[in-house]
């Protein structure tokens, strides 16, 4: 005996508290169903059914189940087909419409920010009357005619935002490129009362409960195909007798990991309990079988299990894409914030630069009117005391003038 089924039963054997001996015999699903195993036990012809077995309501009133040891969840395999690209307005899909508005909004924003700052320090070809038709040619022109700038900052704003154009442009062609160049696949059917309402044929697990569910959704039982291993269900699916199989996902896992090109896991479309160990009622086996499968589940034991008989990198999907691939906003939400900073701080930035070019103005022009006042005082002074002089030679030079040395220095 051998299968992922039968080392989970015998690791759990070896945690339980006490040594326990058993013997396989071996259930022929053949000529028997799994409904035909668990009345065995509830017949205590079996002690315990080590099998694939499905937690079920009318199975549970007849046998207790342990705790299930798999996942749970019913799904489909059908093959998948190629999506051929003839939408016109493909090349807008490789960025997000949130992307696409957003990288349009910054660019009128940053140019209408380095018009505002050249408009400030006075370029000439941004000066004259500021119209809408105006403004908007001559944002666009600046974008164009970037040795036009003539101030610093408005260089660094522009700087920045080519470098966000750079990598919106980089990531938009390699996006582009994959859509046209990766084959992208999709399922044939999505919906398994799809395959109901056109009559397609429906292949299931050998004696699983897995037919009486199909009836149950409205399918007809000539529609449906029992096939008993994984090597049957790929032989049906690939001569076209079946359109998908119905199956639980821990066997959906197990076909993908051998045939995973050509097919896909659609689901699950229904839920389950998982699979589990029966036992008769009332056994005092239970509760101890389930404490040692929730030890091996809880654990990394389970998943070596797993990847022993089922090789979890590769089975569902693969070489599939979800049809999207759109770059979003978020993967540019730190550049377009960089940008945004940068370009909503230049104006202030520029406001202080020039305050503090008009406070030097003030301060030289200040100090150039007190050195001329300075200067026109002390030519004045000079002016004041040559009168004199000129006053004091006259007076001494009349002749009728007779003064003191004393009234002469007292006067003057």
């Amino acid at each position: 005996m051998s299968g992922l089924t039968i080392d989970i039963f015998e690791e759990a054997i070896k945690r339980l508290p006490f040594p326990l001996s058993y013997e396989y015999l071996e259930f022929d699903t053949d000529t028997g169903s799994y409904n035909d195993f668990v009345y065995h036990v509830y017949l205590q012809e079996y002690d315990i059914a080590v099998a694939d077995i499905t937690i079920r309501y009318n199975r549970s009133l007849y046998v207790d189940f342990t705790v299930p040891y798999t996942e749970s969840g019913v799904g489909m395999i059908v093959p998948v087909k190629e999506n051929v690209m003839k939408d016109m307005w493909l090349f807008l899909k490789p960025l997000s419409t949130e992307l696409w508005f957003g990288s349009i909004l910054l660019f009128m924003y940053t140019g209408v920010v380095v018009w505002l700052l050249e408009y400030l320090n006075g370029n000439e070809h941004v000066h004259g009357h500021i119209s809408l038709k105006q403004l908007a040619t001559t944002v666009f022109s600046i974008f164009e005619e970037k040795e036009n700038l003539e101030r610093f900052l408005p260089r660094i704003v522009l700087r920045v935002w080519m470098v966000v154009l750079l990598v919106l442009a980089a990531s938009y062609t390699a996006s582009f490129a994959s859509m046209l160049t990766v084959h992208q696949l999709s399922p044939t059917v999505t919906d398994v009362h799809e395959l109901q309402k056109n009559g397609e044929y429906v292949g299931f697990h050998q004696g699983s409960y897995i037919e009486g569910l199909l009836v149950e959704i409205g399918f007809d039982t000539s529609k449906l195909r029992a096939y008993a291993t994984v090597e049957d269900f790929y032989g049906a699916l690939s001569n076209g007798s079946i359109a998908a199989v119905v199956l639980d996902v821990p066997y959906i896992k197990l076909f993908l990991a051998k045939y995973r090109k050509g097919y896909a896991m659609v689901g699950p479309i229904y839920k389950s309990a998982g699979f589990a160990f029966a036992l008769p009622k009332n056994s005092p086996l239970r509760a101890e079988m389930s404490r040692a499968i929730l030890n091996i589940t809880g654990g990394d034991t389970i998943i070596q299990l797993e990847k022993k008989w089922i090789d979890q990198n590769s089975h569902e999907n693969d070489g599939t894409l979800d049809g999207s691939g759109a770059i979003t906003f978020e993967c540019f939400g730190g550049l377009f914030l960089l940008t945004g900073v940068v370009t909503t701080c230049s104006p202030f930035v520029a406001m202080l630069m020039n305050r503090y070019k008009k406070l030097q103005q003030d301060v030289r022009n200040n100090k150039g009117d007190d050195q001329n006042e300075c200067r026109h005082k002390q030519v004045k002074k000079k002016r004041k005391w040559k009168n004199k002089e000129m006053k004091m030679e006259t007076e001494l030079r009349e002749p009728n003038n007779f003064v003191s040395a004393s009234q002469f220095e007292q006067k003057w």
